[in-house]
Parts: C-alpha cells; sequence; structure tokens
C-alpha cells in the first residue's frame, strides 16, 4: 500500500498527543460520567490551545492531536492542560519535533505523528515525556527542567531518547500571550501569587453570607495593590466557592504558589475572622490567625491579613501600599454593610438582582453620603442594566452622574473611571474621552479586568479592532473564568470575519457557563457566518430559552429569518411588539431582524430609533455580520458616518 502521507506536502513541526487514563475502563463502568469526562477534557484542550498558540489538529474519543508553533508552547500547553485536570482524571503526553505531512483539510500524517503518539505510551501516568529533538530545543532554558530515561523501542518507529518533564516554566507574557489559557502548573507559579478563597459563613444566619463574600472581596481588593503579587481573580477564586477539596489541586489550577481561605462569624456588634495561608508546593500552613473583635475594627482587620500575607510572601509595599492596604471607605457600619449586600446583589447579575442592589447602595448612601464606593457601585449597577432592561437615556444618565459623585470623592477610584470611559464611549460616542478615561482606569488599577475590557470595548470603533482583541485577551487573563471575556472575544473574532475561530471560542464560553444567554446567540452568529444554518438556528432557540428578555427574542426573530422560517420570525416579532409598552427592545437588533426578512424601510426605522435611543450597540454597526443586509443600502453609510465610526 502506498503511504498517503508521500503524496502531501510536508514541513517540520512540534505535534502532541494526549490521553485520558484509564477512560475506556470508566466507560465500561458508568457511560455517563465518561461522556462528561471527555467534554471537560476537550474543552481543556481548547483552552489551552488557542489559534495563536497553535491549533487543535483533532479529537479521538479521549485522546487529542496538537500541533504547536515551537517546543515550548507545546511543553507549556500541555502542563497548563494537566493542571486543569481534576482531582482523580489523569492524563499522559507524548511531544515530538519531526517531519509531518499535511492534508488538505489540515489533517496530519507521517512519521512525527506517529512518533508523538509512540512517545505519549511511553509515558507514565500524568507524564509529559518529550523526544531528544524537543529536548534539544529547551535544554539551555532556565524555566525548564528534565530528566533522561533513556533510550525507547517505540512500536513503528526508530529507537528514541526520551526525558520527562520536571518543570515546563512561566506562561508567555501578556504581549505574546494568545486568548488566556489554562492556569499552569503550580510547579511554574511565582512564589509570590495567591487565590483568595471564598471565606466560609459560619455565623448562625446564613443570609450573612453576603457578609462573609464582602470581606473575601475586600482583602482580595487590597492585596491586588501590591505591585509584585499576583493575585488570581474574584470570579477565578469565587469559582471555588464551598470547596471540599484539597487546597493544593486548587492551587495548581490557578496557577498560584499559595491559597488564603478563613472563615467569617457574625454575631451582633462582634465579628470572629480565622484566616490561614497555605503553601500549595507541600499543603504546610505559612500563616495563620484569628480575629476576634468589634465589627467596628472590620477595617483594621482586613488590613492586618493583608500584610500580614505581604509579610510571608516576603513582596515588597511602595509608595502608598507601605501606609495602609485596606482604608476604611465609610466610618458607618451600617452603611458598609449595606455596600456589601449591594456587592453580593450586583454578583448575582440578573435584572431582579441588579435592581435590589441599586436599593441596596442607595440605602447605605442615605446613613454615609460621601461614600466612593457606593456611588461606583451604583454606576457598575446601571451600566449592567442598559439597553438589555432600561432605555440607555435612563441607564447612562444615572451611571455617568453617579461616576462622576464618585470620582469627586475618590479620584482615583479604577470603578468609577471605567463606569465614566464606558458611559462617554458606549452612549455619548465621544469615543477619545471614553479612550482617555478607561487608560486612566486601567493605570490606577492595571489588575482591573474591566477596565481592560472596557478599553476593549471601544477600540473597534476608532478602527483598532485587533488592539482591541488583545486588550479583551488581557481582560481574560486576569479573569480566566469570566464567560463574559470569552464571549466578547468569541465576538470580535467574528467583526474579524474569523467564524470557525469565534465557534471554538464560544464553546469555551459555554464550558464555563452554560446557560450564558449571549454565548448561545454568538454561537448562533458564528454559525450563520460559517454557513451552518441549522446549528446557528438551535443556538438561537437555546438563547431565547435560557433568558428570557425582549433582546434575545429578537435575536432569534433574525436567526429564524436567516434559516428561512419567515412566517415563524413574523411570529416572534409580533409577539416582541407586544411586549414593548412595558418592556424595552433595542431597535439595532429589530433592525437585523428585519433586514434578513427583507424589510428594509423597517429595519431603518428600528436604525434610527436606536440612533434617537443612542444605543450601545450601534457602535458596532459597521463591524458586526448580523447588519451584512442592511449594507448596500446608502442610508446604511450615512448612518454609521452619523455616528463617527471609522
Amino acid at each position: 500500500m502506498i503511504d498517503p502521507s508521500s503524496r502531501l506536502p510536508h514541513r517540520l513541526s512540534v505535534v502532541w498527543f494526549t490521553d485520558l487514563v484509564g477512560w475506556s475502563r470508566l466507560t465500561a463502568q458508568d457511560e455517563d460520567q465518561a461522556i462528561s469526562l471527555v467534554r471537560r477534557f476537550q474543552a481543556a484542550v481548547r483552552a489551552v490551545v488557542p489559534p495563536e498558540r497553535g491549533r487543535i489538529v483533532k479529537f479521538i474519543g479521549d485522546a487529542a492531536l496538537v500541533e504547536s508553533p515551537s517546543a515550548e508552547d507545546a511543553v507549556q500547553a500541555a502542563a497548563e492542560l494537566r493542571g486543569l485536570m481534576r482531582a482523580g482524571e489523569t492524563i499522559r503526553t507524548g511531544v515530538h519535533l519531526g517531519d509531518v505531512a499535511v492534508a488538505p483539510d489540515g489533517d496530519l500524517y507521517g512519521d512525527g505523528v506517529n512518533t508523538a503518539q509512540r512517545i505519549q505510551t511511553a509515558a507514565g501516568v500524568g507524564q509529559i515525556v518529550v523526544s531528544g529533538d524537543v529536548w534539544r530545543q529547551l535544554r539551555n532554558r532556565q524555566a525548564f527542567r528534565f530528566e533522561p530515561i533513556g533510550d525507547h523501542d517505540l512500536k513503528g518507529v526508530e529507537t528514541k531518547d526520551l526525558y520527562v518533564v520536571l518543570e515546563a516554566g512561566p506562561a508567555p507574557a501578556a504581549s505574546d500571550a494568545a486568548l488566556v489559557r489554562g492556569p499552569a502548573d503550580a510547579r511554574s507559579a511565582t512564589d509570590r501569587s495567591i487565590a483568595v478563597l471564598p471565606f466560609m459563613n459560619l455565623s448562625s444566619d446564613p443570609e450573612n453570607e453576603y457578609f462573609s463574600d464582602g470581606i473575601t472581596e475586600e482583602i482580595l481588593n487590597a492585596l491586588v495593590k501590591v505591585s509584585d503579587l499576583k493575585v488570581a481573580s474574584r470570579t477565578s477564586a469565587f469559582a471555588f466557592k464551598g470547596h471540599q477539596g484539597d487546597v493544593r489541586e486548587i492551587a495548581e489550577k490557578l496557577g498560584v504558589a499559595t491559597v488564603l481561605e478563613g472563615s467569617v462569624r457574625k454575631a451582633g456588634e462582634r465579628v470572629r475572622i480565622t484566616a490561614q495561608l497555605i503553601g500549595a508546593r507541600d499543603g504546610y500552613h505559612l500563616w495563620s490567625e484569628a480575629y476576634d473583635r468589634k465589627l467596628e475594627d472590620i477595617f483594621a482587620i482586613q488590613d492586618d491579613i493583608a500584610r500580614a500575607i505581604v509579610k510571608a510572601l516576603k513582596a515588597t509595599l511602595g509608595g502608598d501600599e507601605a501606609e495602609h492596604l485596606v482604608t476604611p471607605t465609610t466610618d458607618n457600619l451600617e452603611a458598609y454593610t449595606l455596600y456589601l449586600k449591594g456587592r453580593f446583589s450586583f454578583n448575582k447579575n440578573t435584572e431582579s438582582e441588579l435592581r435590589k442592589s441599586l436599593e441596596l447602595y442607595h440605602q447605605a448612601l442615605e446613613r454615609s453620603p460621601q461614600y466612593a464606593k457606593a456611588w461606583a457601585g451604583i454606576a457598575d449597577t446601571w451600566m449592567n442594566l442598559a439597553d438589555d432592561y432600561v432605555p440607555p437615556k435612563q441607564a447612562y444618565a444615572a451611571a455617568k452622574e453617579a461616576a462622576a459623585k464618585a470620582l469627586d470623592l475618590d479620584p482615583e477610584l479604577a470603578e468609577a473611571h471605567t463606569a465614566l470611559g464606558k458611559v462617554f464611549g458606549w452612549y455619548d460616542w465621544d469615543f477619545p474621552r471614553g479612550e482617555l478615561a478607561l487608560r486612566r482606569a486601567v493605570a490606577s488599577n492595571p489588575n482591573y479586568a474591566d477596565a481592560h475590557w472596557g478599553l476593549g470595548s471601544l477600540l473597534p470603533t476608532v478602527g483598532r479592532l485587533k488592539e482591541a482583541l488583545q486588550e479583551m485577551r488581557s481582560a481574560q487573563m486576569l479573569d480566566p473564568l469570566s464567560p463574559e471575556f470569552s464571549q466578547w472575544i468569541a465576538r470580535f473574532l467574528l467583526y474579524l470575519r474569523r467564524p470557525e475561530e469565534a465557534i471554538e471560542e464560544t464553546r469555551r464560553t459555554l464550558e464555563l457557563s452554560p446557560d450564558y444567554s449571549r454565548g448561545h446567540t454568538t454561537l448562533g452568529l458564528a454559525h450563520l457566518l460559517n454557513g451552518e444554518v441549522a446549528s446557528a438556528l438551535d443556538a438561537f432557540r437555546r438563547g431565547a430559552e435560557v433568558d428570557d428578555s425582549t433582546t434575545f427574542d429578537t435575536l432569534l426573530a433574525y436567526g429564524l429569518a436567516a434559516a428561512g422560517k419567515e412566517e415563524e420570525a413574523r411570529g416572534v416579532l409580533k409577539e416582541v411588539a407586544s411586549e414593548e409598552r412595558e418592556n424595552y427592545v433595542r431597535g439595532e437588533y429589530l433592525a437585523a431582524a428585519y433586514g434578513m426578512l427583507g424589510d428594509l424601510d423597517d429595519a431603518f426605522r428600528e436604525l434610527d430609533r436606536a440612533f434617537q435611543d443612542r444605543s450601545a450597540g450601534l457602535i458596532y454597526l459597521h463591524l458586526d455580520p448580523i447588519y451584512d443586509s442592511l449594507r448596500g443600502d446608502p442610508r446604511f453609510g450615512e448612518l454609521v458616518a452619523k455616528i463617527g465610526l471609522e
């Protein structure tokens, strides 16, 4: 038989083969659990191999074949993949640099692939084994350590000298990074890195969970101020709320060297907080303390804990940090308690909880009118309510006023600069002013993911889409478990007309949050752009199922129209129109649906309404594929120019 690879183009490439240990046995015992495991495995592979870091050639059941641009990328990605596995889940990986043949569909064949697969079979449970060819690429790098395991006779290929990876080095710098990867192997985490896990609520009243969560978040925010300390984001840390596992495994998943955990017991006017700092390598306690004080000492307790951690990790405090890590933001404990309750509701991010958070912030301000963080919380909340739940004019005006008041009280508050920058860009369409405010927010707190996200959201308006995508990736690096940031990356990939990459990223979004409606509709748009109409319609239907707002019903109508289901699309639009008196309906999405139905006059009527409302979605009018059916009309170009888009 003639080898098919002999007729294909060849190239030298780094390839690696990885699979789940024991998956076949698990399939025989519990098929549902085995399917769930392989789905998590595939999602983890996608997370550590974004497009700029290589490509997933194919999944083969419980295995994956990956091509990487360098030996460094391959070994680091394999180490990060290992770190993403849960307790009891193990993989083994083989990495090789060799000749491969490239098929028209992108599949790989030849000696390079065969050798990587055979090396993988020589690996022990949990091991990453590389060929001598890969080892020679990395042997002089201080960040990598290997142990030789001698020559091995591999079935079907020549004898190879093999090495086990002991250390895989740090992840690439942000400027070189692609989409955020999964956490690195804990052995490569800097010693000055920490995850602050949600403190347990030991109060007799379970309703005091808001207080334990709030204390956790306040300590985390204090540590973020320490310039040479890497702190895992709130979203990533809170993903492990209520964990019962080994903190060393959590540290490995988050790529940190230490973990802070603790508990809070609030009773009347007294509070007891226990905290312990645990090293990830050996599980030993590096520091622990219990604080039993009056509630009025809460800020001092937080500062004591933050300073003890800085001292234990030998981090450096500079400038203002040396004076206070935690500065009392109000002297009114009742206002502080209401603020923490507001944050607790805000983080749930549903319409009802967002409105509840507004009430709580306002109650805090009744007791402490100069409370800057409460004003910033109001601004954030109105930003989240805008467009989908509340007309833009009402929401953005309220957000702008609250952010301005917060900055009057605290000119360096990054949250307020971020909210104000978004209003300037999303509503005022003053893009240079918005960019300036958001860059100030990033400068004020480089570890504030929302500031990077806000800045990334504005850059496409001035023709800097690729720079915007990198800013979104910076946000995702700071908060890797955020489905929102992942979804925005997918959207920007769509704007670049790269639907296959957008589909891959959106699948990651939905792995993080299966019921995230935006993720489903973005997936639907990506499938449409890729010509996969049936899959697109399934995604649009799912988006409307998990969120009953008119936004997702309107997007469903668009998807139905694109699929040729005109009657059903018009039926959905009729239902949306019947709700318009009680619920705000975004004109730009109605325009997209009407445009797909061929009703251009109706479409431009809705676009004009969106323009009058200053709906935020219009700032992507020049890029978003959802408006492709309208681009040929002269009115479209005129509207793009009126908004000031480049």
